[in-house]
């Protein structure tokens, strides 16, 4: 139930605040948390694409790549 009401309020915020690194990462972390691991690496690719000089971003999008096996992805993050 937490999830859900997680989800709510980071697609609230979305409504509210302009779209940024920081929110796409959070976007992210709740759909690998529940699982939905090709759509949280969408938001890590985001996420990166609006601030390439995020480690942060680099760093969950890699390991993203390695928990869905595309170690290439992966080693060039």
């Amino acid at each position: 139930k937490k999830r859900v009401s997680f989800s709510l309020a980071l697609e609230e915020a979305q409504k509210k605040l302009q779209d940024s690194s920081i929110l796409q990462r959070a976007f992210g972390d709740v759909n690998a948390s529940q699982g939905s691991f090709d759509i949280a690496l969408q938001h890590y690719r985001s996420a990166v694409e609006k601030d390439p000089n995020d480690p942060t971003s680099h760093f969950k999008l890699a390991t993203m790549f390695r928990k869905t096996r595309k170690n290439d992805e992966a080693l060039q993050e």
